[in-house]
């Protein structure tokens, strides 16, 4: 680990941007504590920018190196499958359209994994839309005002399954799917060889797909089903990754008292860390940043 830096900026995002450029690192490369946070004053009189210590990170795994833990619980696809990884998403785009009509925009494909749910309640502000979880959670909501009837759950589990074999099948994937059923959700679980592809960078393929497959199998206008899709496991490890993380993230601010800025997460992973630290009686959460850029800070409760 190299010796901290200290940068300044309007706000602490600011600071963090300026540090990533200057040092050339990815957000996962440094550790980022706050010394500051500034303050915008009155009419600008008064106003002090916020400060931030950098600290690159170098050789083996050191508290708080987020990424190689997180890729640890992630990584369900053989490192030779990788080669593949371009092709598997040109035909992901094509299953898609090909299923629904709707244009999928293609991105770097990365066997990495990330998992979405609905957003804690200080991302109200976000655009709708965004998250794909947002709008589970509105299938959820209106669930909820439904009757719920078992024959109507089972139809739309069977109209989603199918909806996944098309798509899956357009791939040219050889999937089983696993159909769970309760009063408060339809989990479709995946298994097969090479489906990182369905994951996708930072979950956000997996996340579309989930949010089609809820649009496909509730169109019947009456009941609807919340229907969650899940490959190998994935959600699951992902949950026990994120709490264990909170944990020692919250055990360093406990240490040094200052706030620590967490890389930006996505929706299911900035609630899982915050339910995990709300009954913590030394620390409390934030979310800041807006979109691709949302994060979260642990502070130390004075």
């Amino acid at each position: 680990m190299s010796h901290p830096i200290e940068f300044t900026g309007k706000t602490v995002e600011e600071a963090t941007a300026k540090a990533l450029a200057e040092l050339q690192v990815a957000r996962g490369e440094v550790n980022v504590d706050v010394l500051s946070e500034g303050s915008k004053g009155i009419f600008g009189i008064g106003a002090k920018e916020a400060r931030i210590l950098v600290t690159k990170l170098y050789g083996e795994m050191t508290e708080p190196e987020v990424d190689e833990e997180i890729a640890k619980a992630d990584s369900i696809v053989p490192r030779e499958e990788l080669t593949e990884a371009s092709e598997r998403q040109a035909q992901m785009s094509a299953g898609l359209e090909a299923a629904t009509g709707i244009e999928v925009q293609n991105e770097e494909p990365v066997i990495e994994t990330s998992a979405t749910v609905e957003e804690e309640p200080q991302a109200a502000e976000e655009k709708a839309g965004a998250d794909a979880a947002e709008n589970d959670e509105a299938v959820t909501n209106h669930r909820a005002q439904s009757a719920f009837s078992a024959d109507e759950q089972a139809e739309t589990a069977q109209r989603a399954k199918a909806f996944l074999q098309s798509v899956t099948d357009a791939m040219g994937l050889d999937v089983m799917i696993e159909k769970r059923l309760t009063t408060e959700r339809i989990l479709l679980q995946l298994h097969g060889r090479g489906l990182g592809v369905l994951i996708g960078k930072h979950g956000k393929t997996l996340d579309s797909l989930q949010y089609l497959t809820n649009l496909a199998a509730n169109q019947s206008g009456r009941g609807r089903y919340f229907v969650m899709l899940d490959v190998e496991d994935y959600r699951e490890r992902r949950q026990a990754t994120l709490e264990s993380l909170a944990i020692r993230m919250a055990n360093r601010v406990k240490r040094s008292q200052r706030p620590l800025v967490l890389e930006p997460m996505n929706a299911y992973e900035r609630k899982i860390i915050h339910l995990t630290l709300q009954d913590d009686p030394d620390v409390y959460t934030k979310s800041e940043g807006e979109l691709d850029n949302r994060h979260l800070v642990i502070h130390y409760k004075q």
